[in-house]
């Protein structure tokens, strides 16, 4: 059997060992977080136990063979603090544009999951954990068991190109209306985080922002509801909120830029 694995394309080897990370995290969570809201939503029991699960699976993932696949690197101080400016930045960038993108065609409306009907402290817990496990295991298979073995053997550009079609597509599971619109944006996150990846060395940043990110938005979408659709600029002309979105967007696009550059400079002087 390993030696049929060996004899696959890197390319094959890295899409399927990076899917069956993410099923590894993913479906776990599913099942239990069910479980949890079907049996005893009182008490947030699964949000426990897939911590456990998390950390049991993050050491056998970063263990000897598979190290350099997860690639959870860790980092110096410095590079701590420009990789965390350059992720964050562009991803709020991202975030602004997105909005600008709004005004300008016609969104598709998003459908939030009501947690109401449970008590408070499951469904917080549920929609942080959700965010936790998206962000470490979509970070560990994208950025890290298929993204690794791409940039070895085709370099980072195509590496992270294929990353990032690949985690866009993903998203499917929004349908593909939503899809359609944000395709843009999906493609732009994962360009993020994919540079981030390769510039340090590591997954760790990503993946920090990554779970920080989606928890707040799960939580934010649940207490505030979807955010409210503004008028398209071909019909109101581009008011404040327009502009300003615009020009935030762009401002921290170029301090990401910069953020990213720093990058390699600091990590020659840490070394």
């Amino acid at each position: 059997m390993t030696a049929i694995w060996h004899r696959l394309p890197v390319a094959v080897r890295a899409v399927i060992a990076a899917f069956l990370v993410l099923l590894a995290g993913n479906l776990p969570w599913g099942v239990l977080a069910t479980a949890n809201a079907r049996l005893n939503p009182s008490f947030p029991w699964a949000a426990l136990v897939m911590a456990c699960y998390l950390w049991l699976l993050w050491r056998w993932l970063g263990g000897r063979g598979r190290r350099g696949h997860l690639r959870a690197n860790p980092l110096r101080g410095r590079v701590w603090g420009w990789s965390l400016l350059a992720g964050a930045s562009g991803l709020l960038a991202l975030v602004e544009l997105l909005s600008v993108l709004g005004r300008l065609v016609s969104a598709p409306r998003q459908q939030i999951p009501s947690h109401t009907p449970y008590p408070f402290l499951f469904a917080l817990s549920a929609l942080v954990m959700s965010g936790v496990v998206s962000g470490v295991f979509e970070e560990a298979s994208f950025r890290g068991f298929l993204q690794a073995p791409l940039e070895q053997r085709y370099g980072p550009a195509i590496a992270i190109a294929v990353t990032s079609l690949f985690f866009a597509l993903i998203h499917l599971t929004h349908g593909l209306t939503l899809l359609a619109f944000l395709l843009p944006y999906y493609l732009a996150v994962s360009v993020v985080y994919g540079i981030l990846a390769w510039r340090t060395g590591s997954i760790l940043p990503g993946l920090a922002l990554h779970s920080i990110g989606d928890a707040v938005g799960n939580v934010v979408a649940w207490r505030r509801g979807p955010p409210v659709a503004r008028p398209l600029i071909w019909r109101t002309g581009a008011d404040w909120h327009f502009v300003l979105a615009l020009s935030v967007g762009i401002i921290l696009a170029f301090v990401a830029a910069w953020a990213f550059r720093r990058i390699e400079a600091v990590k020659k002087w840490a070394s």
